[in-house]
């Protein structure tokens, strides 16, 4: 006679308890994967600032070289306003604004050439209570031959 009997299966218990370990890594993963996307979307953003404030600097010391900086105006108070991002709808989901501070002359005016002091920036908000922003801090170099 056999006293104890094998049962083949789970418990309920045993059940309940696999459903819960299981939903918890579930949602451990879904927190991470989106943890990320917002990670890559912040990235992407700050990638496409820095590509507007190269492309501006770049802008202004061609000009530099061009013109010098006597025929270049003082920055306006505003700056000049960008779309980094649009949404889907395509309505500007990240609108940032470059600007520069005055550029300064310093160079001697008995050198060969002329150096310029070039300070541009670029600023978005990430939200209501942040802002990111990025600063060059240039060096334009006209020479006189």
């Amino acid at each position: 006679m056999k006293l104890f009997i094998n049962p083949k299966g789970f418990t309920l218990i045993e059940a309940m308890i696999g459903v819960l370990i299981t939903s918890f890594a579930a949602s451990a993963i879904m927190l991470g994967a989106s943890t990320v996307n917002h990670s890559l979307k912040k990235i992407r953003v700050k990638e496409k600032a820095y590509e507007a404030l190269r492309d501006y600097t770049d802008f202004l010391k061609a000009r530099i070289m061009a013109e010098g900086s006597s025929n270049i105006a003082n920055p306006s108070q505003n700056g000049e306003d960008v779309i980094l991002f649009e949404n889907k709808e395509g309505e500007p989901a990240y609108k940032a604004t470059l600007n520069y501070y005055p550029i300064e002359k310093l160079s001697d005016p008995n050198s060969l050439g002329e150096v310029y002091k070039l300070n541009t920036y670029i600023y978005w908000d990430i939200n209501e209570n942040y802002q990111d922003s990025i600063i060059f801090n240039t060096f334009q170099f006209k020479l006189q031959l």
